[in-house]
């Protein structure tokens, strides 16, 4: 268990780059990272994750993996190609990995949280590197 709740602020502030294509999720975690006293930015398709992260270079990418221009698998194998483990890497979809056929481990994915994301799984995707699940 974590030791602040939702209201607190994060224990370390990260630059955080959010992408998801659909308007009202992205501007939610937008919010809700904000309040956990992250610095946010967004972007709305794959080809402009890219270019943002590769541009602004933030601590962490919540990425949705099914995006427009370019899917979130392929975003994270550009990412950490260029960035290697200077990046966190969090897996942000409503489909389960397993049911993708995918090894968690085989992928380039920090963290996995499955959508709807329970609070305490983001915090703790975002405080380390280690993979999880919410």
């Amino acid at each position: 268990m974590l030791r602040h709740d939702a209201d607190s602020p994060a224990t370390t502030p990260r630059r955080v780059l959010v992408v998801e294509d659909q308007a009202d999720g992205r501007e939610a975690l937008r919010l809700l990272l904000r309040a956990l006293g992250h610095s946010v930015d967004v972007a709305d398709n794959g080809l402009e994750a890219v270019r943002k992260a590769l541009r602004q270079r933030p601590d962490v990418v919540v990425l949705d993996i099914g995006l427009p221009k370019l899917d979130g698998c392929a975003v994270a194998e550009r990412l950490r190609n260029a960035l290697g483990a200077a990046i966190v890497l969090v897996a942000y979809t409503a489909y389960d990995p397993c049911d993708m056929g995918l090894r968690i481990e085989e992928t380039p994915f920090d963290c996995w949280l499955v959508k709807p994301v329970a609070l305490e799984a983001l915090k703790h995707c975002l405080e380390q590197t280690e993979v999880c699940t919410s």
